[in-house]
Protein backbone atom coordinates (compact mmCIF):
# COMPACT_ATOMS: atom_id res chain seq x y z
CA UNK A 1 0.00 0.00 0.00
CA UNK A 2 1.29 3.25 -0.99
CA UNK A 3 -0.30 6.18 1.54
CA UNK A 4 0.22 9.56 0.06
CA UNK A 5 -1.85 12.35 2.10
CA UNK A 6 0.25 15.29 1.94
CA UNK A 7 -2.40 18.31 1.93
CA UNK A 8 0.05 20.75 -0.20
CA UNK A 9 1.12 18.25 -2.91
CA UNK A 10 0.09 18.94 -6.22
CA UNK A 11 -0.20 15.96 -8.46
CA UNK A 12 -1.73 16.93 -12.07
CA UNK A 13 -2.39 14.02 -14.86
CA UNK A 14 0.86 13.41 -16.09
CA UNK A 15 2.40 13.52 -12.97
CA UNK A 16 0.31 10.16 -11.49
CA UNK A 17 0.79 8.73 -14.96
CA UNK A 18 4.78 8.36 -14.65
CA UNK A 19 4.31 7.51 -11.13
CA UNK A 20 1.20 4.74 -12.11
CA UNK A 21 4.01 3.27 -14.76
CA UNK A 22 6.66 2.82 -12.32
CA UNK A 23 4.32 1.11 -9.84
CA UNK A 24 2.57 -1.92 -12.24
CA UNK A 25 2.31 -3.94 -9.31
CA UNK A 26 0.62 -1.85 -7.01
CA UNK A 27 -2.53 -2.89 -5.23
CA UNK A 28 -3.61 -0.29 -2.95
CA UNK A 29 -3.15 3.35 -3.35
CA UNK A 30 -4.30 6.23 -1.24
CA UNK A 31 -3.44 9.96 -2.53
CA UNK A 32 -5.20 12.72 -0.75
CA UNK A 33 -8.51 11.27 0.34
CA UNK A 34 -8.43 11.83 3.95
CA UNK A 35 -10.84 14.83 3.17
CA UNK A 36 -10.43 18.55 2.18
CA UNK A 37 -7.40 19.60 -0.17
CA UNK A 38 -5.18 22.11 2.10
CA UNK A 39 -4.00 24.14 -0.96
CA UNK A 40 -6.11 27.33 -2.43
CA UNK A 41 -5.36 25.48 -6.00
CA UNK A 42 -8.17 22.79 -7.32
CA UNK A 43 -6.87 19.44 -7.27
CA UNK A 44 -4.77 18.45 -10.58
CA UNK A 45 -5.68 14.93 -10.87
CA UNK A 46 -8.49 14.50 -13.48
CA UNK A 47 -11.27 11.70 -14.78
CA UNK A 48 -8.45 11.03 -17.64
CA UNK A 49 -5.82 10.51 -15.20
CA UNK A 50 -7.62 8.83 -12.91
CA UNK A 51 -8.31 6.24 -16.02
CA UNK A 52 -4.74 6.08 -17.22
CA UNK A 53 -3.85 4.89 -13.53
CA UNK A 54 -6.22 2.15 -13.92
CA UNK A 55 -4.79 1.30 -17.07
CA UNK A 56 -1.15 1.32 -15.82
CA UNK A 57 -1.98 -0.65 -12.17
CA UNK A 58 -4.62 -3.06 -13.30
CA UNK A 59 -3.64 -5.03 -9.96
CA UNK A 60 -5.38 -2.06 -8.20
CA UNK A 61 -7.66 -3.48 -5.89
CA UNK A 62 -7.99 -0.88 -3.39
CA UNK A 63 -7.76 2.89 -3.61
CA UNK A 64 -8.64 6.30 -2.70
CA UNK A 65 -7.61 9.40 -4.19
CA UNK A 66 -8.80 12.98 -4.26
CA UNK A 67 -9.17 14.30 -7.71
CA UNK A 68 -11.52 17.09 -9.87
CA UNK A 69 -14.28 15.45 -11.76
CA UNK A 70 -16.04 18.58 -12.86
CA UNK A 71 -14.64 18.04 -16.36
CA UNK A 72 -17.40 15.19 -16.71
CA UNK A 73 -20.69 17.27 -17.41
CA UNK A 74 -22.80 14.87 -19.15
CA UNK A 75 -23.13 11.34 -20.27
CA UNK A 76 -22.40 10.76 -24.26
CA UNK A 77 -22.17 7.21 -25.83
CA UNK A 78 -18.22 7.33 -25.99
CA UNK A 79 -16.88 4.64 -24.25
CA UNK A 80 -15.29 6.47 -20.63
CA UNK A 81 -11.80 5.88 -20.33
CA UNK A 82 -11.01 5.11 -23.24
CA UNK A 83 -12.26 1.60 -22.84
CA UNK A 84 -10.48 0.80 -19.64
CA UNK A 85 -11.52 -1.62 -17.09
CA UNK A 86 -10.79 -2.33 -13.50
CA UNK A 87 -13.20 -5.05 -11.70
CA UNK A 88 -10.94 -5.40 -8.58
CA UNK A 89 -11.89 -2.33 -6.71
CA UNK A 90 -15.44 -2.44 -4.83
CA UNK A 91 -15.43 1.17 -3.50
CA UNK A 92 -13.95 3.85 -4.03
CA UNK A 93 -12.59 6.53 -1.44
CA UNK A 94 -12.59 10.28 -3.02
CA UNK A 95 -12.49 12.74 0.17
CA UNK A 96 -13.37 16.19 -0.67
CA UNK A 97 -13.06 15.88 -4.55
CA UNK A 98 -14.37 18.20 -6.54
CA UNK A 99 -18.00 17.40 -8.74
CA UNK A 100 -20.44 18.97 -10.50
CA UNK A 101 -22.93 16.34 -12.49
CA UNK A 102 -23.00 13.08 -9.95
CA UNK A 103 -24.60 11.25 -12.54
CA UNK A 104 -22.07 11.85 -15.62
CA UNK A 105 -19.23 11.13 -13.21
CA UNK A 106 -21.55 7.54 -11.97
CA UNK A 107 -22.19 6.52 -15.53
CA UNK A 108 -17.91 6.91 -16.37
CA UNK A 109 -16.84 4.76 -13.18
CA UNK A 110 -19.41 2.51 -13.80
CA UNK A 111 -18.25 1.67 -16.79
CA UNK A 112 -14.22 1.91 -15.85
CA UNK A 113 -14.86 0.43 -12.58
CA UNK A 114 -17.64 -2.58 -13.71
CA UNK A 115 -17.82 -3.93 -9.75
CA UNK A 116 -17.82 -0.33 -7.68
CA UNK A 117 -20.55 -0.56 -5.45
CA UNK A 118 -19.56 2.42 -2.86
CA UNK A 119 -17.93 5.82 -3.24
CA UNK A 120 -17.09 7.39 0.09
CA UNK A 121 -16.61 10.92 0.33
CA UNK A 122 -14.88 12.53 3.43
CA UNK A 123 -15.39 16.48 4.47
CA UNK A 124 -12.70 17.82 7.21
CA UNK A 125 -15.23 18.05 9.96
CA UNK A 126 -13.20 20.50 11.39
CA UNK A 127 -13.35 22.61 8.09
CA UNK A 128 -16.87 22.50 6.63
CA UNK A 129 -17.45 24.99 3.80
CA UNK A 130 -20.32 25.14 1.91
CA UNK A 131 -18.74 24.43 -1.47
CA UNK A 132 -17.22 20.75 0.11
CA UNK A 133 -20.39 19.91 2.14
CA UNK A 134 -21.90 20.57 -1.50
CA UNK A 135 -19.53 18.38 -2.80
CA UNK A 136 -20.23 15.66 -0.34
CA UNK A 137 -23.65 15.24 -1.14
CA UNK A 138 -23.01 15.26 -5.06
CA UNK A 139 -20.79 11.93 -4.09
CA UNK A 140 -23.46 10.53 -2.70
CA UNK A 141 -25.95 11.17 -5.31
CA UNK A 142 -23.23 9.73 -7.66
CA UNK A 143 -22.99 6.69 -5.11
CA UNK A 144 -26.42 6.28 -5.80
CA UNK A 145 -26.85 6.89 -9.09
CA UNK A 146 -24.27 4.22 -9.69
CA UNK A 147 -26.51 1.64 -7.94
CA UNK A 148 -28.95 2.52 -10.63
CA UNK A 149 -26.51 2.81 -13.77
CA UNK A 150 -25.49 -1.00 -12.54
CA UNK A 151 -28.89 -2.13 -12.54
CA UNK A 152 -29.92 -0.41 -15.80
CA UNK A 153 -27.00 -2.36 -17.29
CA UNK A 154 -27.89 -5.53 -15.61
CA UNK A 155 -31.77 -5.01 -17.29
CA UNK A 156 -30.34 -4.38 -20.70
CA UNK A 157 -27.55 -7.72 -20.50
CA UNK A 158 -30.89 -9.38 -19.63
CA UNK A 159 -32.96 -8.42 -22.60
CA UNK A 160 -30.19 -8.89 -24.91
CA UNK A 161 -29.56 -12.25 -23.06
CA UNK A 162 -25.90 -11.56 -21.92
CA UNK A 163 -24.78 -13.28 -18.52
CA UNK A 164 -22.30 -12.20 -16.69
Amino acid sequence: MLPLTCGNLTINDQDLVRAAKSWPKLKKLRLADEGRWITPARPKITLDGFASLLLHCPDLCSLGIGMDATSYSVVTPEVPGSGVVNTKITTLSVGASLIESPLAVAAFLSSVLPNLKNILSKVDTGYVTAASETHRVKWTKASKYLRDVDMIRKQERTRLGIYY
